[in-house]
């Protein structure tokens, strides 16, 4: 995937922790009751939510260009240099760690861009770009314009202007799409998104822990897709704010229950 030569099967480095270069001390961490063997394919990976393996996978294979490249043509952009102005200076806003970093350096900062790889740090997602990704993969790489207002009609109901679907552009192939489905209806099939299981459909998403101040609740988050028949039906977003231990679980089961209202009303 992103030209990498992975495929869902592709074999990555978990484990327990995790310590990027030039780190002293620092270290990402699984989160507690994951269990992230030393060696776990792409898929199970995704599918148990392992730090570990996708923080050495981002900072030791992918790189912060190609990262950036891929967050911009899903409509975000993160950011992870050692730029002051980004309040990337002393205490790192998640909770895995602490760093220390001199104020005139602007290179790529690892613990940032370790950290930006499984969704912490200055990561900013809105909901609606959440639906857009889910929606891209379930829709086999093509990303389509949002809209609010399906048609504008007269008072007597007559249609004056339909919308018409329009295709923002392919963040990626329908091959790497694919291999998408494949691990994100895993998550929901056997991993942290089983909340979400709708008989008769693939369902595929992913959960998110979104780590807060310290005094404050952990954000839940889940993205995920219907499909059937080898078509994408529905694309959801949930975001829990303050939702706390459970969060992404809770936001899961909601997601599942919109996505079963449209199918029935949709009777597919």
């Amino acid at each position: 995937m992103m030209n990498l030569g992975l495929d869902p099967g592709s074999v990555l480095q978990g484990g327990d922790a995790y310590q990027p270069p030039e780190t002293g001390g620092f270290q990402i961490k699984n989160s507690t009751g994951v269990n992230c063997p030393d060696s776990i394919t792409l898929k199970q990976a995704l599918t148990v939510s392992c730090n570990t393996a996708f923080a050495r996978l981002g900072v030791e294979k992918i790189g912060a260009d190609r990262l950036k490249a891929m967050a911009r043509d899903f409509e975000s952009e993160p950011r992870f240099d050692r730029d002051e102005k980004t309040n990337y200076m002393g205490v790192a806003p998640s909770r895995t760690g602490t760093m220390q970093r001199s104020a005139t350096d602007t290179r790529v900062d690892p613990p940032a861009l370790a950290q930006s790889c499984i969704g912490q740090r200055e990561v900013r997602m809105t909901p609606l770009q959440g639906a857009m990704i889910a929606a891209t993969v379930a829709n086999d790489g093509s990303m389509m314009r949002p809209y609010l207002v399906d048609k504008l009609q007269l008072a007597d109901l007559t249609v004056i202007s339909p919308t018409e679907p329009k295709q923002i552009r392919r963040p990626v192939s329908g091959q790497v799409a694919a291999g998408l489905q494949e691990m994100m209806v895993s998550v929901v099939q056997n991993g942290t998104g089983r909340n979400a299981r709708i008989n008769g459909f693939d369902v595929g998403g992913k959960t998110g822990t979104a780590e807060n101040a310290e005094d404050a609740l952990d954000h839940g988050w889940f993205i995920g897709f219907a499909r059937k028949g080898g078509k994408g039906h529905i694309a959801v977003a949930v975001f829990l704010e303050n939702a706390g231990r459970g969060g992404s679980g809770e936001a899961a089961r909601i997601a599942g229950q919109v996505m079963k209202a449209y199918i029935a009303e949709k009777g597919l």
